[in-house]
C-alpha cells in the first residue's frame, strides 16, 4: 500500500503578475518591441503579397484565351437567345449543355426623375400627394447659434433652453503610433525594470 496521498484539490501555483508599464523607460521599450513586431508582420505580408501577385499574373496569362472565349461565347449565346425570344416568345433557351434565361423588364418600365426641381414644383401645385416634405435638424448650425449654459443649449436672445438637445462630451481616444524610423534593434527590457 502506498503512503502517498493525493489531495482532492491540489493548490494551484500563484498566477504570475501581469506585466504593466509603469514608467517612460518601460514605455520606450514597449514602443520598440511594438515597432519590431509590426515590421515583422509587414515583412511577412510583403512576401505574401509578392506571391499572390505572381500567382495572379500566372493565372491571367494561362487563362487569357479561355477568358476571351468565355466572354465571346456568352455574348453570342445572349444574342441568339434574344433573337429567338423575339421570334418565338420563349424566355429560355435550353440545350443539353446549358440554358440562357431572359427576363423582361417590368411592364410599366421604371419611372426615373431626371429634373427634380421641375417635378417637385409641378407636383407641389398639381398633385401635392406626390411630394414629401422632410424636416432635418441642422445640428452643426444649432451649435453655432445657440449658447451652452449649465449643461443645456439655450436661445441666446431669450435664455430659453432648446428642447430635444443634449450635450455629449465624448470620450478621450488613444492612438498608439510608434515611430518606425528608429533603426536601433530591439533590446530586451533590463532586469529589475
Amino acid at each position: 500500500m502506498s503512503t502517498n496521498v493525493v489531495p482532492l484539490h491540489p493548490e494551484q501555483p500563484p498566477a504570475p503578475e501581469r506585466f504593466a508599464i509603469t514608467d517612460d523607460r518601460m514605455a520606450t521599450w514597449a514602443f520598440r518591441k511594438l515597432v519590431l513586431a509590426r515590421q515583422r508582420i509587414a515583412e511577412q505580408q510583403a512576401i505574401r503579397d509578392a506571391e499572390v501577385q505572381r500567382f495572379d499574373e500566372w493565372l491571367a496569362q494561362v487563362t487569357r484565351s479561355d477568358v476571351d472565349t468565355s466572354q465571346r461565347m456568352t455574348a453570342l449565346l445572349e444574342e441568339y437567345a434574344r433573337h429567338r425570344r423575339e421570334a418565338t416568345g420563349e424566355a429560355t433557351l435550353r440545350t443539353a449543355y446549358g440554358s440562357v434565361r431572359s427576363k423582361a423588364p417590368a411592364k410599366a418600365g421604371k419611372c426615373v426623375v431626371v429634373d427634380l426641381d421641375a417635378f417637385v414644383e409641378w407636383a407641389n401645385a398639381a398633385h401635392p400627394e406626390l411630394v414629401e416634405i422632410r424636416f432635418v435638424p441642422k445640428v452643426a448650425e444649432a451649435k453655432k447659434v445657440l449658447g451652452f449654459v449649465d449643461g443645456a443649449y439655450v436661445d441666446p436672445e431669450t435664455g430659453e433652453p432648446a428642447p430635444g438637445l443634449s450635450h455629449d462630451p465624448g470620450e478621450v481616444s488613444f492612438t498608439v503610433d510608434p515611430d518606425v524610423r528608429d533603426p536601433r534593434p530591439f533590446a530586451p527590457l533590463p532586469e529589475g525594470a
